[in-house]
């Protein structure tokens, strides 16, 4: 495990590579994969901002993946996902892909989905049509 402190390092390091104006983690849990050639590997949900630009909207959310296959002693970023994405979680599909289920602002009333096949490095494009979304904050 990672000494207190050493991953709040990182993430604040990853805020700065992504040019993130906010950065959190979740809502969603962490996993640890089970399957396949990622066995082992921790991945977590996260989501920020891009930093407000005068060519860009204040609604630039984004969702992304953090990982680590050291149990926590580093962490390196993974996926990130298109804009007006976030609040987000993820699970390992019974062939030990990745699946990243995030909150979707494309107006379309369903929650995102995107699925990756490498461990979180990376995922396919998202899809907006499979699970409704109700926008109902509980």
């Amino acid at each position: 495990m990672a000494k207190p402190g050493r991953s709040q390092k990182s993430f604040r390091t990853f805020a700065r590579r992504i040019g993130a104006g906010w950065y959190a983690t979740g809502p969603g849990n962490g996993i640890q994969l089970t399957r396949g050639p990622h066995n082992g590997r921790l991945v977590i949900p996260a989501n920020h901002s891009d930093r407000i630009t005068a060519e860009r909207d204040s609604k630039t959310y984004r969702s992304h993946i953090i990982y680590s296959d050291d149990h926590g002693k580093s962490w390196r970023l993974g996926a990130i996902q298109e804009p007006l994405t976030n609040e987000s979680t993820v699970v390992e599909l019974a062939d030990g892909s990745v699946m990243q289920n995030m909150r979707s602002y494309h107006g379309k009333g369903n929650r995102a989905v995107a699925v990756s096949e490498d461990g979180g490095i990376s995922t396919i494009e998202s899809i907006h049509t499979v699970i409704l979304d109700s926008f109902l904050q509980i």
